[in-house]
């Protein structure tokens, strides 16, 4: 990617921020259908490590950015972001150079239009960006982000596709492996989705499927992910019964969380197996209640009569995890 004649907009007319602006709010069109907007360098950083490139990065124009006649910049990007920041490696990752944000090396990165210039990005009627970075002023800046504090950078990524069940790389199954699967069964809100896949990156778990329920790749759930969608992967089943047996065959154990169930710390797991978290106001169909090997439950104590999806599902997956660790 190259970072060179990086544009400035300025104008809430312009093209590409009205698209930027649907995006953010999850109605990409156009150019930017099928894509997301990830916030923060932290997030961004995560989508590379996992060969998510981002499109478009976008910067928040400083407030000492100096530009000059000739829709040239009087100081090149580096000049407007801290040395050693976050956002400066990744100016650096995203511009191929050894150095960070242009400062040694031959990745020379540079500015572009002045600020003036409030049309310098709009890439003509479609909206296509004209240029692989920008500077946008801090109001309109403020409009694409979700969080309370405005986020260091933003990027655009293309989504990436989301495989069927069986599709998903065949070497998540080899012989000797015995992580466990998150298995969403009409999981509705993205956040406690995102949550769960957050939640089931860090205890290493080796695949999540959904069935119904929100998108796994969609933005909030990525967003909640804090990019481990990126990292883990994920794949759809149509009904609960191809998860089902789609498990089986892989001789895993079907675990299903209700209150039903046996007291998770109490019972005795084999592996590999396979988590099965049901919808946030039913639980889990009839069905997995029904052919499940193992149902858990989480004890309760105090007034609490239930936890969050999300919760419960950080609860048994550390449960899970500590019965296999203690397998040796």
């Amino acid at each position: 990617m190259s970072l060179s004649d990086l544009a400035v907009i300025t104008s809430a007319a312009n093209a590409l921020t009205r698209d930027l602006v649907r995006l953010s709010a999850g109605r990409g069109k156009g150019c930017f259908a099928n894509h997301l907007l990830l916030e923060g360098s932290r997030m961004i950083h995560t989508a590379l490590n996992c060969g998510v490139v981002p499109q478009l990065l976008i910067l928040p124009l400083p407030d000492d950015f100096i530009g000059q006649a000739g829709g040239t910049a009087a100081q090149p990007v580096c000049r407007y972001v801290a040395a050693g920041s976050a956002v400066d490696a990744l100016l650096g990752r995203l511009s191929g150079g050894s150095g960070e944000s242009g400062r040694s090396g031959s990745s020379d990165v540079a500015s572009g239009a002045s600020a003036g210039s409030s049309d310098a990005a709009s890439g003509g009627r479609s909206g296509q960006p004209a240029s692989t970075a920008i500077f946008m002023s801090a109001p309109l800046y403020r409009k694409l982000g979700s969080l309370e504090s405005p986020a260091d950078c933003l990027a655009v990524v293309e989504q990436p596709a989301l495989p069927k069940l069986g599709e998903e790389d065949a070497t998540i199954w080899r012989d000797g492996m015995l992580e466990p699967v998150l298995v969403l069964e009409e999981v509705q809100d993205p956040t406690n989705v995102g949550t769960m896949i957050r939640t089931a990156d860090a205890l290493g778990c080796r695949l999540v499927i959904g069935i119904g329920g929100a998108k796994p790749l969609s933005a909030k759930c990525v967003r909640a992910s804090m990019g481990s969608a990126f990292a883990l992967p994920i794949a759809t089943a149509e009904s609960s019964g191809e998860a089902l047996g789609y498990l089986r065959e892989r001789s895993c154990a079907n675990i299903a969380a209700a209150a039903t169930g046996e007291a998770c710390d109490e019972v005795t797991y084999d592996f590999p197996a396979a988590l099965w978290i049901g919808n946030e106001g039913r639980g889990l169909s009839a069905q997995v209640l029904r052919e499940a090997d193992l149902t858990v439950k989480i004890p309760m104590e105090g007034s609490a009569e239930s936890l969050n999806a999300a919760a419960a599902a950080a609860i048994l997956l550390w449960q899970l995890r500590s019965a296999l660790r203690a397998r040796g």
